[in-house]
Formats: C-alpha cells, sequence, structure tokens
C-alpha cells in the first residue's frame, strides 16, 4: 500500500503540532506505523484482525479529519479521495489473501485438495 501514490499522505505522523488533528483523531496511527508494528511482531496478539483494523484506522482517521478538522476543504478533499482510494486498493487485497488463506487451510486439512488416496 506504501507504494501506491496515493499513501503519500499517510505514510508518515501527521504533525504532532496539528492542534485541530488532535482534536478530531483520537487514536493517530500512519502507514508507517501499521509497517513497524507488523515487523515487530506487534500482531501476534490479535492477527489479520488487528492489521486489518489499523489500515482501516488510517482511513477513518483521514475520513472524520476532513470532515470535522480545520483543514482547507479542497484539501481536505483530495486527502479524502486518497483514503477512499487507499482503503479500496487494502480491502481487494485483504479479501485475496483472506480467499487465499481460507482456501490454503481448507486444503491442509485434507478438505479441498484433489489428490484422493482413495
Amino acid at each position: 500500500l506504501r507504494r501506491l501514490d496515493v499513501s503519500e499522505p499517510f505514510r508518515a505522523p501527521v504533525d504532532a503540532q496539528s492542534a485541530a488533528y488532535a482534536r478530531v483523531v483520537r487514536e493517530p496511527i500512519d502507514l508507517s506505523a501499521v509497517a513497524r508494528k507488523l515487523r515487530s511482531g506487534g500482531y501476534a496478539a490479535t492477527g489479520g484482525a488487528g492489521f486489518a483494523r489499523d489500515v482501516r484506522l488510517v482511513h477513518a482517521n483521514a475520513v472524520a479529519f476532513c470532515e470535522r478538522g480545520d483543514s482547507e476543504p479542497r484539501e481536505a478533499c483530495a486527502v479524502m479521495r486518497a483514503a477512499q482510494v487507499l482503503r479500496a486498493a487494502f480491502e481487494g487485497r485483504w479479501a485475496a489473501e483472506v480467499t487465499t488463506n481460507r482456501h490454503s487451510r481448507t486444503a491442509d486439512v485434507g478438505g479441498g485438495g484433489d489428490d484422493d488416496d482413495d
């Protein structure tokens, strides 16, 4: 996701000095924080659900700030559109990953393979 052009506003934390952002967003997160957490095993307890929650939170924070923040309307619209494209890209990839893993687990327990030993 970080390689997508639209991810640029979400690759690093929002400036900590932004009072407007702090007023609106209670749980700030960005893609670099998600990547660090992923690399360090921070999703061990929550698994894929925790990872997906954090990526979706990036989107939710952007939407909340654009709708209720003090940002320039034109800029807010651009950030919101970028967040929507990023979310759509994530959801498409996430659905494919979940489907792949579901099929893999089924095959591992013998429920989905074509090589019967009868």
